[in-house]
């Protein structure tokens, strides 16, 4: 994980989003949603979710559009199960961290869970540099 957030902090285009939560400010948001957040998630949060970097846009503790709380009520809405929380939604999909294997899961909205043999990633920290870095580098590649 700690390669992954370097890795991000050499991209950040640095629009400056706000500063990064407290432990408090997300403990507070786990508590509310009656969940605990798995260690690289809470990681993320900590340490990373003030990054901009591409077109990915992973959640956020703030007031903004990529809120937690918002992204977790809009996929509880559309069937997310309980044990994935969404770290990144893209055009009404989402990209989920199994609270039990801390594995990343794409979830559709279109078809539902469709389960670790689909596209999934090992952690947080291989979903970063394949998704988050890796797919915008390669669509820039491609231009």
């Amino acid at each position: 994980m700690d390669a992954a957030i370097a890795h991000l902090r050499e991209l950040d285009i640095c629009y400056c989003v706000g500063p990064l939560p407290t432990e408090q400010q997300v403990d507070a948001i786990a508590l509310a949603a009656g969940i605990s957040f798995p260690h690289d998630f809470r990681r993320y949060l900590l340490e990373a979710s003030n990054i901009v970097y591409g077109i990915t846009e992973p959640v956020r503790i703030d007031d903004s559009y990529l809120n937690f709380e918002t992204v977790l009520a809009h996929a509880r809405e559309i069937g997310v199960p309980d044990n994935l929380l969404p770290i990144c939604e893209d055009n009404g999909d989402f990209y989920c961290v199994d609270t039990s294997s801390e594995a990343v899961i794409f979830y559709s909205h279109n078809d539902g869970y469709v389960g670790p043999e689909s596209e999934s990633w090992s952690n947080i920290a291989a979903w970063i540099e394949a998704v988050w870095i890796g797919e915008y580098q390669a669509m820039e590649d491609d231009e």
